[in-house]
């Protein structure tokens, strides 16, 4: 049985070890990878403990009910069940959170896909917008010249009307 229970102790840890190199793999936050850490503590603590226990030969009247079958047990062997529901208990948590976080994981690249996608069309539309500003102020610095250009045909003009005036107020004022 002492076997059977450092058997099965030495299976969880190595489980942890695993999880643990994942997520340092993955960028977990250290918290989460603390918690598995003390876990793999707390279960090298106990597999110690269960190799320093000796065999016990002598059972006490203590009954587990499992699964319909009653089966005596040491009380040293119903804590150690009560010690292994626990850590499965922690073992069944962390695993939803570790599948929460992998989700997360997995909608903040969606969401960084999206911002990069929106960026990319925010560039080509200011892109555009640039050359429309640029072919607009060509067009206004045209339309300036061709305005100045009539202001002088037409002060050229208001001119030749002034000496033309002035001649036929002269000829008048002559008569």
């Amino acid at each position: 049985m002492k076997a059977e229970i450092m058997g099965y102790i030495t299976g969880i840890t190595n489980n942890h070890l695993r999880i643990v190199a994942s997520m340092e793999k993955y960028g977990f936050e250290e918290t989460l990878t603390a918690i598995h850490e003390n876990v793999i503590d707390e279960l090298n603590d106990l597999l110690t403990f269960v190799e320093d226990v000796p065999e016990e030969t002598e059972f006490t009247k203590v009954v587990l009910a499992k699964e319909g079958v009653k089966m005596p047990m040491s009380k040293f062997t119903t804590e150690l069940y009560d010690i292994i529901g626990d850590l499965q208990d922690q073992k069944e948590v962390l695993e939803k959170r570790v599948k929460e976080l992998e989700e997360s994981c997995q909608n903040m690249c969606d969401v960084d896909r999206n911002l990069q996608k929106k960026i990319k069309e925010l560039k080509t539309t200011n892109h555009d917008w640039q050359n429309a500003c640029i072919m607009l102020k060509e067009k206004n610095e045209e339309l300036e010249r061709q305005i100045e250009k009539w202001k002088k045909n037409d002060s050229d003009w208001q001119d030749a009307y002034n000496v033309s005036l002035q001649k036929i107020r002269e000829l008048e004022a002559g008569e």
